[in-house]
C-alpha cells in the first residue's frame, strides 16, 4: 500500500472548496462543524510544515504582535480551563472538549495569514465568498431542510435534530445580516440581484422568527445604527440616513407584528418579565426572570471562588446559600447545570478569572481588528473588517443570553470563523495596503 505523507494528503483535498462549504451544512449536518475544523487543522499543519519559512517570516513582520494576540485569544479558552483545574487540584477531560476545538484553529489562522487558501486561485477572499455565496446558500438549504423534515421543540419552536431553537434563531439571524453586509461596499449587479439578496435576507429572518427565540435580535437594530454612521451618513447626510433608518425600523416592526403575532407576543412577554422582576424575593418560573436570577447566581459564585472557578457543577455544593435562596427557587438554582445562559458569566463561574479574561478576549480582540481595518481604503480589506465586526457584535449579543465557547458545535463554528477571517484580514491587508 502506498504511504501518504503530509504533502500527498494536502494535495489530495481541495481545501478551499471544503472551507467554502463550511457554513452551508452547519445547521443541518451533525458534527459537520467539528469535522471541518479538525480537517482544516490537519491540512493547515501540512501547509505550515511545507511552508515553514513563510510562517516564520510572519513573526518577523510588523504584524508579529497581532499574530501573537490572535493566537493567545484562540488558546485562551483551553488555558483558562487548564488554570482553573490546576487551582482546584482536579482534572476533568470533558471540560477541554469545546476549548480544544478553538485551540485547533491556531494553525488555521497562521496558515491563512501566510496565504493558505489563496494559492493559485482568484483574488476573492474566502470571507467575501462566504458572504456572497456560501451564507446565502446556507439559508436556502436550511429552509429546504426545515420544510422537508421539520423538527420542533414543543409545539411551535422550529429547530433541527441537533440544533436547539436558541442557536438556530441566532445563527439564521446572523446569516441574514451577513447576507446584506457586503452591499455596504459593493453595488448590486442588477435589480434582480437586489431582489434575490433581500429575499434570502427575509428567509433568514423567517427561520429566526419560526424558532421562537429572542436570542440575538437586539443586534439587528444596533448594527443598523452602526451601518448608518459608518456608510450612509457620509454618503447621504444625517437627515436622509436617519429617515431611512426610522423607516426600516418602523416597517420591519410592523411587518413582524403583522406576519408573526406569536413572535411579537413572545417579545412583549419578555419585556414584561424584565420590568416585573423582583430583586428581593423569589420570582415565578419564566424565561427572562430565570435568566436574571441565573446571572445573579453566577456573579455570586464567581466572587466566592474567583481564582479556581467551580468547574462544570462544583457550584452546586453552595447553591443553597441564603443570599441565593432569597431570589431563586429550587428549580431556578438547579437550571444552570447546562450553563448560566451567558457566555461570559458561564466561563467565569467554571474557570474563574481565567475564564472571564478568555471570554472577554473573544470579543475585544476581533473588535480591535475590525475597527482598525475598517478605516482602510481598500474595499477587500474593509469588507472582511465589516464581516468581523458584524459577526463579533452579533456573537456578543447572542452570548448575553446563552453559551458559545462551552458548546462543541458552536465552539468549532466560532473558532474556525475567527481564525479564517482574522487570518485573511492580515494577509489581505499586507498585500494591498502597503
Amino acid at each position: 500500500m502506498r504511504n501518504l505523507d503530509l504533502k500527498n494528503i494536502y494535495q489530495s483535498i481541495n481545501t478551499r472548496n471544503l472551507v467554502l462549504s463550511f457554513p452551508i451544512l452547519i445547521l443541518i449536518v451533525k458534527h459537520w462543524a467539528s469535522a471541518v475544523t479538525i480537517l482544516a487543522f490537519i491540512l493547515s499543519v501540512a501547509f505550515i510544515v511545507k511552508n515553514v519559512n513563510s510562517v516564520k517570516t510572519l513573526f518577523e513582520s510588523p504584524n508579529s504582535t497581532k499574530l501573537k494576540l490572535v493566537c493567545l485569544m484562540l488558546a485562551s479558552p483551553f488555558l483558562a480551563v487548564s488554570l482553573g483545574q490546576i487551582f482546584r487540584l482536579e482534572f476533568s477531560p470533558r471540560e477541554f472538549d469545546a476549548p480544544l476545538r478553538i485551540a485547533l484553529c491556531i494553525p488555521v489562522f497562521l496558515a491563512v495569514a501566510s496565504g493558505w487558501l489563496r494559492e493559485g486561485e482568484s483574488n476573492s477572499s474566502i470571507t467575501e465568498l462566504w458572504m456572497t455565496r456560501s451564507i446565502p446558500a446556507a439559508l436556502i438549504v436550511t429552509l429546504v431542510f426545515c420544510t422537508v423534515a421539520p423538527f420542533y421543540w414543543g409545539s411551535d419552536r422550529l429547530a433541527t435534530y441537533f440544533v436547539d431553537p436558541l442557536t438556530l434563531g441566532a445563527v439564521c439571524l446572523l446569516f441574514s445580516i451577513l447576507t446584506l453586509a457586503p452591499y455596504i461596499i459593493f453595488k448590486f449587479k442588477s435589480s434582480v440581484h437586489a431582489v434575490i439578496v433581500f429575499a434570502v435576507f427575509i428567509v433568514g429572518i423567517y427561520l429566526s422568527i419560526m424558532s421562537g427565540s429572542r436570542t440575538g435580535w437586539a443586534s439587528l437594530p444596533l448594527l443598523s445604527i452602526c451601518a448608518v454612521f459608518y456608510y450612509f451618513k457620509p454618503k447621504y447626510g444625517v437627515f436622509k440616513s436617519l429617515v431611512g433608518l426610522i423607516c426600516f425600523f418602523v416597517g420591519g416592526a410592523y411587518a413582524i407584528a403583522l406576519l408573526a403575532p406569536t413572535f411579537t407576543a413572545h417579545i412583549t412577554l419578555g419585556a414584561h418579565e424584565f420590568v416585573d422582576y423582583n430583586w428581593n424575593s423569589i420570582n415565578p418560573v419564566a424565561s427572562v426572570s430565570d435568566r436574571i436570577s441565573m446571572y445573579r447566581m453566577g456573579i455570586i459564585y464567581f466572587l466566592k471562588q474567583p481564582l479556581s472557578g467551580w468547574g462544570q457543577l462544583g457550584w452546586m455544593k453552595v447553591m443553597d446559600m441564603p443570599e441565593i435562596m432569597v431570589f431563586a427557587s429550587e428549580q431556578t438554582r438547579i437550571w444552570p447545570k447546562a450553563g448560566f445562559h451567558n457566555e461570559i458569566i458561564t466561563s467565569a463561574v467554571r474557570s474563574g478569572i481565567w475564564g472571564l479574561c478568555s471570554s472577554v478576549m473573544q470579543f475585544v480582540v476581533p473588535f480591535y481588528f475590525a475597527v482598525a481595518y475598517a478605516r482602510k481604503t481598500v474595499d477587500s480589506v474593509r469588507l472582511i473588517a465589516i464581516f468581523v465586526f458584524a459577526y463579533t457584535f452579533h456573537s456578543l449579543i447572542f452570548g448575553l443570553t446563552t453559551e458559545i465557547t462551552g458548546l462543541v458545535f458552536l465552539a468549532s463554528f466560532f473558532g474556525l470563523t475567527q481564525a479564517l477571517c482574522l487570518g485573511e484580514l492580515i494577509y489581505t491587508e499586507s498585500r494591498t495596503c502597503r
